[in-house]
């Protein structure tokens, strides 16, 4: 349930999340539409989490602004942040499978180099650069991808009568081409998609339409949507 879609382009890094998580309570349980999870950190850093819960029954807005008020805006690395994050979740609060995105642009003597980092299930990791640790321009989606990875990944229709695999083919995309705007456009459109096919398809919803969108450059820092 809930999916989260990063896009990194030349520009920046842009992260969308949608808004579904189920309460449950003495009953069958209740969809909430409206459930930030995705935030602006200091206005340096975007974290946006994965999992479409509540941990210890708080959303997680609760814990970011407890996180607020006790750190002052530093001077670290998008890396060093995730440290930081991780401590306060676990000593503070016992949650230790907080999964998210995390994203900055961290200071080199001579630039600023675009981080965007992966942690899930405890394993922390770069998904905007390669084996060389260089940068690449591309798109990076978690959760409830059912319609996303139909659309565009690979993939094979099988064509009973004639016993006939019917290939298609993933799109392909030059992401190095595309603007700020258009980042955004890729990922709330995605996540907009797959809250409608799930209606049409009238299959359970497992995805709102309600969306929030975080974008981060070099020079203007992070803005919510």
């Amino acid at each position: 349930m809930a999916i989260n879609v990063a896009v990194f382009v030349p520009e920046g890094i842009v992260i969308s999340s949608d808004c579904l998580s189920e309460i449950r309570n003495n009953d069958d349980g209740f969809f909430q539409t409206n459930a930030n999870r995705t935030f602006s950190i200091w206005d340096k850093f975007i974290i946006s989490f994965i999992n479409a819960d509540y941990p210890n029954g708080l959303p997680y807005g609760y814990y970011i602004n407890k996180f607020k008020e006790q750190y002052s805006p530093q001077d670290i690395s998008t890396q060093e942040l995730s440290e930081l994050i991780t401590r306060f979740f676990t000593e503070q609060y016992k949650l230790d499978e907080i999964d998210y995105y995390l994203a900055g642009f961290d200071k080199t003597d001579n630039s600023f180099v675009p981080c965007l980092y992966l942690k899930e299930k405890k394993v922390f990791q770069s998904i905007n650069q390669d084996a060389n640790q260089k940068e690449v321009y591309n798109y990076h989606a978690i959760g409830r991808t059912y319609w996303i990875n139909k659309m565009l990944l690979k993939t094979v229709f099988f064509l009973e009568n004639n016993k006939e695999n019917i290939p298609f083919d993933a799109v392909d995309i030059d992401f190095s081409k595309y603007s700020i705007n258009d980042a955004i456009r890729f990922s709330t459109e995605l996540i907009s998609l797959s809250a409608t096919m799930d209606s049409l398809a009238q299959i359970k919803q497992s995805v709102s339409a309600n969306i929030i969108t975080a974008v981060i450059t070099s020079v203007g820092g992070c803005k919510l949507i």
